[in-house]
């Protein structure tokens, strides 16, 4: 092969590398938006279930005052029934 050619065939190497660099950048670049888009996702799920969790529990947790509630008030209610709404209401406050 003549100098020439050779050389020329090195330079269409250098540009061909240079290019395959510049993608791999891009696509690097690409690649770390993505996972930062993805985090962002995750985390908004993460707190949409803890917020979700939350919801239920403090329903829970009412639903369970006003039953107390009005064991505590039913003149009919039990002695017994009346103590462990007392000890519910306490454990709670």
């Amino acid at each position: 092969m003549k100098p020439i050619l050779k050389v020329a065939a090195l330079e269409k190497q250098v540009k061909n590398k240079e290019k395959a660099q510049e993608k791999v950048h891009r696509l690097k670049v690409s690649l770390a938006a993505k996972e930062r888009e993805r985090n962002a996702v995750e985390e908004r799920l993460s707190s949409a279930k803890l917020l979700d969790y939350l919801k239920e529990r403090k329903s829970k947790l009412q639903h369970q005052n006003k039953e107390e509630q009005l064991i505590l008030q039913d003149e009919n209610a039990s002695p017994s029934d009346r103590e462990a709404a007392k000890a519910q209401v306490g454990e709670k406050n």
